[in-house]
């Protein structure tokens, strides 16, 4: 039954053009008869100038009705579109989608200053990123990635004269301008949080999404190097950069 309405369907498909086109040359003809019919008694010329107008109000409704009907499709195909495109109302829906379409492990985090908080985990490195959007800043997404010196790192860090520990952030800001990395660290430089922002607008893409993501990984690398090359700490257990 199925497989005979489908095909039904085709066949109509095939023919409506057709269909449709006799119905309004059926349509017409029989408005100009009846015009003519009413205009019965009229000398000819009469008749003529009254059926010409006959046709052409039943042209200017037909072209209208064709206009109204293809808007109307276009604007269901536009609408069909915009649904396909990020926006503010769907983008955690894409985020779910787009992590998954990647193998990304995933999992959901609370936090009321935003409307959600997803941390996914890149592999080989089981990098952790946090993925957020701020309620003070709701056209952005946010990427954040953070690692932590080690022990021998945060000793070393300490028994630095000021002007020595002002020498290593000098060249860590200076290593992330240089990859235009941004970035933000506590005082005795315990941790560095790599952070980037997203503006979620209709152009943003599963390929943009995933590309943004890629490029944290190479943050994080960066300036964990940059970090061990200035420190050299001896390998102190299990305390390992993140």
């Amino acid at each position: 039954m199925r497989k005979f309405r489908g095909w039904l369907q085709r066949q109509w498909r095939d023919i409506s053009g057709n269909v449709k086109f006799a119905l309004v040359t059926l349509v017409g003809g029989g408005l100009v008869t009846l015009a003519i019919a009413l205009t019965h008694g009229l000398q000819l010329w009469q008749q003529i100038i009254l059926a010409i107008l006959f046709l052409a109000l039943f042209a200017i409704a037909t072209i209208a009705a064709y206009s109204a009907t293809r808007l109307k499709k276009n604007g269901e195909g536009i609408s069909a579109e915009n649904e396909k495109k990020v926006s503010t109302e769907n983008i955690e829906q894409k985020i779910r989608q787009w992590t998954d379409s990647f193998g990304l492990s995933r999992s959901i985090h609370t936090d009321d200053r935003f409307y959600f908080v997803i941390m996914v985990t890149l592999k080989p490195q089981q990098l952790p990123i946090m993925i957020r959007r701020h309620k003070d800043h709701p056209s952005y997404l946010e990427l954040r990635s953070s690692l932590r010196t080690t022990d021998d790192q945060r000793e070393l860090f300490d028994k630095m004269q000021k002007e020595s520990q002002q020498s290593i952030r000098q060249t860590i800001d200076r290593e992330c301008a240089r990859s235009r990395i941004d970035y933000h660290s506590n005082e005795k430089l315990e941790f560095i949080c790599i952070h980037k922002q997203i503006p979620i607008t209709p152009d943003l893409t599963e390929a943009h999404f995933i590309n943004n993501l890629n490029e944290m990984r190479f943050d994080v690398a960066v300036v964990g190097h940059t970090i061990n090359g200035l420190f050299k700490p001896k390998p102190h257990g299990n305390d390992k950069m993140i």
